[in-house]
């Protein structure tokens, strides 16, 4: 079938989230099996974080202005321990008897607020145990998904939280919001209350690390660059550079003019209904004294 084809293809190639060479995360030629597995709802003290990706990370919305959208959600008992070696994993770490697909519902009420079709994952470390949740409207999308496409450059936002759920690590990506033809840029908003201002590796989308890591060989460093250029543009999005999310851009765009004249239109259909009202409330209150006049 098609879903193990690829993760079998995504555990050869190498993935920008995978270090060069061997460490604690992420490593291993062999997929992970579910024994010794434990349900990230067994485990509550642990610490918490919560990864969220998309095509098109820029584009402010919801999922119907994306192709997918995919949430991780990781449970260690050393986050710390991640921020200094590196957050790593790859399809070596899916327990592929764990692998399922939900279907959304069969009858939405006029196709709104339906319930997506969902493909979810479970990942396993040694120092963590992690949930994949992909969604998507297209069912071939997820049929046909490959985990190497969750990369620094589709990271929408992070959060990272201690035992206590108290947030230590949080990052949202830069947007563009696209509002009655006015376009709001909101910069990119990131904090680090644990090492501050401390270069990260792996998957962790901010601090980038600096220039004099690259020559340690790390993909995720010569894609965290070319990201700290993009992300300094603030007309142009990286991420529609390489044509992810392209297919609905027009689409989308037809839609928000459709939903701004509809705006436009209620806007003036209330004032003018304001203004009819008054008139006639005039017009009542004119007659009431003239009547009384005679």
């Amino acid at each position: 079938m098609g879903e193990m084809r690829n993760v079998s293809e995504s555990a050869e190639q190498p993935s920008a989230l995978t270090p060069d060479t061997n460490t604690a995360h992420g490593t291993g030629s062999s997929p992970r099996t579910a024994t010794g597995w434990r349900p990230l709802e067994e485990e509550p003290q642990l610490s918490s974080l919560i990864f969220t990706f998309c095509p098109n990370p820029s584009r402010y919305g919801s999922l119907r202005r994306q192709d997918w959208v995919a949430v991780l959600e990781a449970k260690c008992s050393d986050i710390p321990r991640l921020m200094r070696e590196g957050f790593y994993w790859d399809a070596s770490n899916i327990i592929k008897e764990e692998s399922y697909i939900e279907f959304g519902a069969k009858w939405p009420i006029l196709n709104l607020w339906k319930s997506l079709p969902e493909r979810s994952y479970s990942l396993s470390d040694k120092h963590w145990t992690a949930s994949l949740t992909i969604e998507a409207s297209d069912l071939t999308t997820l049929y046909d998904f490959d985990i190497n496409r969750l990369t620094r450059q589709t990271v929408k936002s992070v959060s990272a939280t201690n035992q206590n759920q108290q947030e230590i690590y949080g990052y949202s990506a830069p947007m563009s919001v696209n509002w009655l033809f006015i376009t709001t840029y909101i910069p990119m908003r990131g904090f680090n209350v644990i090492y501050d201002n401390k270069p990260l590796e792996g998957a962790w989308p901010w601090p980038w690390p600096s220039k004099e890591h690259k020559g340690r060989g790390d993909r995720g460093n010569k894609g965290a660059d070319e990201e700290i250029v993009c992300r300094r543009s603030e007309a142009r999005s990286c991420y529609d550079r390489g044509g992810l999310g392209a297919a609905r851009s027009k689409d989308n765009e037809l839609y928000d003019i459709f939903v701004a004249l509809f705006v436009v239109a209620c806007i003036w259909g209330l004032v003018i209904a304001l203004f009819y009202s008054i008139g006639y409330g005039l017009y009542l209150l004119d007659s009431n004294v003239r009547r009384g006049s005679l």
